[in-house]
């Protein structure tokens, strides 16, 4: 999307991007029980991971057919702060809320629940900060401006 389109055919592509997230969640989350509810041959939960091949290989098969190659000229570098500081907020996130209460919520779920407001607020502004350099940040804080990203996001 950043690389094959500009202004308003680029705020369309990334509006039409959000609402499929949105959507595709919910969906995802219906077909995901249905294919446990019918267990495959025994399978189980492991039966949800299905629902992931027609949908790569329609992909796939797309892409290799209607995208464009977008390498260019000037690559921009990793944006690694931000991509160190989305992992930690993630991890203090999500280990406790996983792990937590089977562990009886012990001392190191609720520091890390702790942890995790400040690790949100640092990625936001490094993130802030990259784009308002000019640089090319993992999360464009520009992109919450857009209504339908928004949308998405909420739906998921």
């Amino acid at each position: 999307i950043q690389a094959t389109t500009t202004g308003k055919r680029r705020a369309k592509a990334v509006s039409l991007y959000g609402g499929t997230a949105g959507v595709s969640s919910a969906v995802g989350q219906v077909v995901g029980g249905l294919l446990v509810s019918v267990d495959l041959a025994g399978s189980g939960w492991r039966a949800v991971f299905l629902v992931n091949v027609p949908i790569a290989a329609a992909a796939w098969l797309l892409a290799a057919r209607t995208v464009p190659e977008t390498r260019s000229p000037h690559p921009t570098r990793v944006d690694g702060p931000g991509t160190v500081l989305l992992a930690v907020s993630l991890v203090t996130l999500l280990l406790p809320l996983t792990e937590g209460r089977a562990a009886g919520w012990p001392l190191w779920s609720w520091l890390l629940l702790a942890v995790f407001p400040c690790a949100g607020v640092a990625f936001f502004l490094v993130e802030r900060r990259t784009e308002r350099s000019g640089r090319t940040p993992l999360v464009p804080p520009s992109l919450l401006r857009i209504p339908s990203v928004n949308s998405g996001l909420t739906m998921i």
